[in-house]
């Protein structure tokens, strides 16, 4: 799992961000000396440190992006930009904003969908990024202590990692700021002689001691590190994740704290959880998280050696309660990570069975609206049959629930 983790950094977290717009084409890389070149709709444009170039600046003070649709999501937290609506042109900010990206002092505009590739880094990877108008995520690259970096990695770059995230209103003017490692409680108050460890995670050469093998004896070294960041809508999510390891390079436990920030950077959720986790996934009306409990993975344990309990919780993140939980120590079943459905806002999670040939899956689906939680048992043809059939025949989850006979478990949230 940190194998995948670790490969999401190196080419960045834009294959989990919802963030269109206009991109930067080959020809259009930024320089390195404070130069910011960027195309928009194939027209060049160039700040006010580049050679004074009368037609460039002509485009620069006129350009608009035009036929670019921003959708409107309702389900946000809030409508922040009202004035951008349903409309299908999106006019350049004359404002710039100023900051240092890897040692450099840039200028750059913002204007809904803004990004900036790192000229120097061999991969191209978005270091400054307009995740959703006026939320700006922003990565530095530091050097690691993971093993095999050498390899993949230019020394003089290092590996890149999440940095902050500021958020701005309407008219561009900084609201809130989220600084990751400043954020990260597991580099407070650490042990004079516990060695930490950032970005790290050995899966060849750590394993997983389960308490059943323990003796007691055990003694915590080192703490590995590891921070990922996430976006869902409007929400930032953040997942630092710390290992115990002793000195003979086991892990003997695992703890993650997740925090989740709205459309204006303000925390609505942070929860520490004694075990591995994957991101929770937010309801739409901001009320509700759920979110897997997962086995720590190593290569000793990739298949069911060391497996541990799986299971997933679900909380009223308003509230900071949680509202179900459940554990499951069956070897056979691996538990999925949660995701929200795209028309229905229902919060869908699967336990699956990848050593049966007649069980596919076990699936759960919450609906925040009644706090109904559904679930069912699909065999394996059942499973196959909707997935060849789904666009034509079941369509949609809510459907599936009609044609199928889930069980129905009422949530209390009071």
């Amino acid at each position: 799992m940190k194998i995948i983790k670790y490969i999401l950094f190196i080419g960045g977290l834009a294959s989990i961000m919802a963030c269109g717009g206009t991109k930067v084409t080959e020809k259009a890389k930024p320089t390195v000396d404070n130069k910011t070149v960027m195309t928009v709709d194939n027209k060049t444009v160039m700040n006010e440190n580049t050679k004074k170039d009368e037609k460039i600046q002509k485009i620069n003070d006129t350009v608009k992006h035009k036929q670019v649709k921003v959708k409107s999501d309702s389900n946000e937290p809030e409508q922040r930009f009202s004035k951008i609506k349903s409309v299908d042109t999106i006019p350049l900010k004359k404002k710039r904003i100023t900051r240092t990206v890897e040692g450099k002092k840039m200028d750059f505009f913002l204007d809904g969908h803004y990004f900036w590739y790192s000229p120097e880094y061999y991969e191209k990877v978005k270091f400054i990024e307009e995740v959703k108008p006026g939320i700006v995520f922003y990565k530095k690259t530091i050097k690691s202590d993971y093993d095999g970096s050498k390899d993949k990695i230019p020394e003089k770059n290092g590996m890149v990692v999440p940095d902050k995230i500021e958020f701005f209103d309407k008219d561009y003017t900084l609201i809130n700021s989220f600084d990751i490692d400043k954020n990260n409680p597991f580099l407070k108050n650490v042990p004079p002689d516990i060695r930490v460890r950032m970005q790290y995670f050995d899966a060849e050469d750590t394993e997983f001691l389960p308490k059943s093998q323990r003796t007691g004896k055990e003694i915590v070294k080192e703490y590995h590190l590891w921070t990922i960041m996430e976006f869902q809508d409007g929400y930032s999510k953040v997942l630092y994740e710390k290992y115990s390891v002793s000195d003979y390079g086991q892990i003997l436990s695992a703890t993650n704290n997740m925090v989740v920030l709205d459309t204006l950077g303000n925390q609505i959720f942070n929860h520490t959880c004694s075990e591995e986790t994957s991101f929770p996934v937010i309801s739409r009306d901001g009320k509700y998280a759920i979110f897997s409990i997962l086995t720590i993975e190593t290569t000793s344990n990739a298949g069911i050696k060391n497996h541990q309990e799986e299971g997933f919780e679900i909380w009223n993140i308003q509230r900071n309660k949680q509202i179900y939980s459940e554990r499951n120590d069956d070897p056979n079943m691996r538990i999925g990570e949660p995701f929200i459905t795209p028309n229905s806002g229902l919060l869908i999670i699967n336990y699956y069975y990848p050593n049966s040939k007649e069980i596919s899956k076990k699936e759960y689906a919450f609906d925040p609206k009644s706090k109904i939680l559904y679930s069912r048992v699909f065999s394996t043809d059942e499973w196959k049959d909707i997935s060849m059939n789904w666009k034509t025949k079941y369509k949609s989850f809510p459907n599936l629930i009609k044609i199928f006979d889930y069980k129905i478990k009422v949530l209390k949230d009071e």
